[in-house]
């Protein structure tokens, strides 16, 4: 089972970095992101311009990577091969290079045997996936999703991207049969990502989901849940002021008097080395205001809700800042850890080595 999160990071930095915090709370295996911060990271597989990237976060293997085209990049495990893509909303208004971009693509889809997942902001528009109406990439990417016998993940309407001047669907998530059979729990996270985008967030199973038999359910069993109740836990839990520990005794408990194994957390990680529960406070409280202006601005429109969006803004800059002011104060301090303890804490940061993968120059 893989973790997989999906971004368009509008090419700011402090985006970037808060998606990698994200993605390190969920535990995500993958990042697929469109317009990625200019300055590349080694570990990252981009495109030929820097506009789609893929970053693999827990180790997982990669067999080959695929030659750097215009408009997205590819990279294989086993025998799924998993795109990231991206194409700019300021192309030819003939759509003559959009229309080069998905025929490419269609070639690299077509050239593999095996599985694949295609997730990306193609900037089109289509009732398919969403979107309140259609236009002329939208009909394309259409056509192209068609002709190769693709699932389209997207479910529901929420918007993955959206301004002051209105909301769509652009974050796209597809993929061939086989593979879609495998996705589950895809949504849009209604969080705050620094960007005019949404996380869409999915997990591919190891097998195809099957249905769930009827006859089948796990029960409480009453006399672990008696034992249980006796000892008081339950009042303990709420005295808690870790909510993390709260929810990890409380979630232990459950699995105990359900006859449950506890869930393996081997490996799980929560925060990128340089997040602070101030960081966290910042990012709940811009998260607060965002909501508040969108609810206001639903109900009373746009005009009426000038302060709240004012505090959002402030809000979101407030969070800007300090990821930028704790990376630079994480930077420093992992420098000196450098001269005075190698190691130690400075080792464990920097990644493992691994070889590289098989690159192809061509399919």
């Amino acid at each position: 089972m893989s973790t997989f999160l999906q971004i368009n990071l509008n090419c700011c930095k402090a985006a970037q970095a808060l998606a990698l915090q994200q993605a390190a709370e969920s535990n995500v295996d993958l990042l697929i992101v469109s317009e990625p911060c200019p300055t590349k990271v080694d570990a990252w597989y981009y495109d030929a311009h820097g506009k789609a990237a893929i970053a693999c976060l827990r180790g997982l293997p990669v067999d080959i990577v695929g030659p750097t085209e215009t408009g997205f990049t590819w990279i294989q495990a086993g025998t799924l091969r998993i795109y990231s893509c991206y194409w700019s909303p300021r192309s030819d208004p003939n759509l003559a290079q959009y229309s080069a971009f998905l025929s490419n693509l269609e070639h690299s889809i077509r050239s593999h045997s095996g599985d694949s997942l295609i997730c990306g902001d193609f900037n089109a528009h289509h009732s398919a996936w969403g979107s309140c109406s259609n236009n002329k990439k939208g009909d394309a990417l259409m056509d192209l999703i068609q002709s190769l016998g693709l699932i389209i993940c997207n479910t529901g309407t929420t918007p993955t991207f959206q301004r002051a001047s209105g909301s769509s669907v652009i974050d796209i998530t597809l993929a061939s049969p086989r593979v879609a059979s495998r996705i589950s729990n895809w949504s849009v996270l209604d969080t705050v990502t620094l960007s005019d985008h949404s996380y869409i967030q999915f997990t591919l199973l190891s097998a195809p989901i099957k249905p769930v038999n009827a006859t089948y359910s796990r029960r409480l069993h009453a006399p672990a849940l008696a034992s249980f109740l006796s000892t008081g836990q339950l009042l303990h839990f709420s005295n808690s002021t870790d909510v993390d520990e709260m929810a990890i005794n409380l979630n232990s408990a459950l699995y105990a008097v359900c006859g449950l194994p506890l869930a393996d957390n081997k490996g799980k990680r929560r925060s990128v080395h340089w997040w602070s529960p101030s960081l966290s406070a910042l990012r709940k409280t811009a998260n607060h205001l965002r909501r508040v202006f969108q609810r206001k601005r639903r109900r009373l429109g746009a005009a009426a809700c000038t302060d709240e969006e004012l505090a959002a803004k402030s809000a979101k800059l407030a969070l800007v800042k300090a990821i930028r002011n704790a990376k630079d104060q994480a930077w420093r301090q992992l420098c000196d850890d450098v001269e005075r303890d190698p190691w130690g804490k400075p080792y464990k940061i920097a990644p493992s080595y691994n070889p590289a993968p098989l690159s192809v120059t061509s399919d």
